[in-house]
């Protein structure tokens, strides 16, 4: 417990999954710490710059978009609502 009373969670990783861990952990009253061991935020959901080219590290909100939805919706939001707009696949 922290000085005020507040649990306390620490959450490693800022990926999809520890970003949503560590808001859900905060809206429930805990005083949360996130850790990520690189210089950027997004794990899978991040991308790399080289040489003057873009790489996505990962599909993530087309693979997983159920996991996206319920952890805005966790959050009393939405995707849409937060400027994601839904994933569509066209050809």
């Amino acid at each position: 417990m922290s000085k005020t009373g507040r649990k306390k969670a620490i959450v490693v990783g800022t990926g999809a999954g520890g970003i949503a861990t560590a808001a859900r952990l905060a809206k429930s009253g805990f005083s949360v710490t996130v850790l990520e061991k690189n210089s950027f935020t997004g794990g899978r959901c991040s991308l790399i710059h080289h040489e003057g080219h873009r790489f996505d590290q990962g599909p993530s909100l087309l693979l997983l978009p159920k996991l996206f939805q319920e952890a805005f919706h966790d959050l009393d939001t939405s995707l849409e609502a937060e400027g994601g707009g839904s994933p569509t696949l066209s050809n």
